[in-house]
């Protein structure tokens, strides 16, 4: 009679494991980086998730979580989900090292005048231009305008680069110094009429050489160019056919230093 008892308790014990089993929480998977920030599948019903980094931990209601707050080394990170007041068991852990380049950037330098350039950094998110020691704008790409500052003209400025990892910056650059120059004369005006398909003519009221154009900051390469002579510039009107109606800014460097040319575009009469 015993034994006739035992094979029903059995049988439910064990069908109760087996549902206890399939109702079990998921831990996240497949965790993956990119660019610091660390990401992984969603789990069915998760209200949250706990990320265990070498020990301490951190809870996110999202699918990703950035690390970019970490310094150089390895660190062991495990996820768990969350549902109300249950939780999974952890991943396995996922290892991640970070060994960015602190060195500062290389090959800074100030081109034609008016650009500050320098080497680009594999990785970095951003890159920080310094003036005299003061931080004054950040750059995604390994150049800066320094028109845009509106520099006293014939003073002395010494800028310094350095690259960003998140919150995390290189030492800085080199330093390199810049001198605003006076213009090569005052500003001048020319008119693009959308969807036409003349040149835009810049004339100049003496002999001028055209070394390079640049549009809203942009520079326009050479072989836009429709001719450059001594008196008078013609810019293919393509250049400009995507903008609207309104006035944009021209910077050409001449032989005789920088011209504004104040580009006033209009629609056809």
């Amino acid at each position: 009679m015993m034994k006739k008892m035992l094979f029903p308790i059995l049988f439910i014990l064990i069908l109760l494991g087996c549902m206890t089993d399939d109702d079990t929480l998921d831990f996240p998977r497949s965790l993956n980086l990119n660019n610091e920030v660390l990401s992984w599948n969603a789990v069915e019903n998760a209200t949250s998730y706990t990320i265990n980094i070498d020990g301490v931990e951190y809870d996110s209601t999202e699918l990703s979580f950035d690390l970019n707050f970490l310094d150089n080394g390895s660190y062991e990170i495990k996820i768990l989900t969350n549902q109300d007041d249950e939780s999974s068991e952890y991943s396995p852990v996922f290892n991640v090292v970070f060994e960015r380049d602190y060195t500062a950037p290389q090959n800074v330098m100030v081109v034609d005048d008016i650009f500050l350039t320098w080497d680009a950094m594999e990785s970095v998110t951003s890159y920080s231009v310094w003036m005299d020691d003061e931080e004054i704008a950040i750059t995604w790409v390994a150049s800066y305008d320094l028109s845009l500052l509106s520099l006293i003209t014939s003073q002395y400025h010494s800028f310094q680069v350095t690259g960003n990892y998140g919150v995390h910056s290189t030492l800085k650059s080199s330093s390199v110094g810049y001198v605003n120059f006076p213009l090569g004369g005052d500003a001048i005006s020319a008119t693009y009429t959308l969807n036409q398909i003349e040149d835009v003519v810049i004339a100049f009221e003496g002999t001028t050489t055209v070394d390079y154009v640049w549009f809203e900051g942009n520079f326009i390469s050479s072989d836009l160019y429709s001719q450059t002579v001594d008196t008078q510039l013609e810019l293919d009107p393509s250049i400009f056919s995507s903008f609207n109606v309104g006035i944009y800014n021209l910077r050409l460097l001449t032989s005789t230093g920088y011209i504004v040319v104040d580009l006033s575009v209009i629609n056809p009469e």
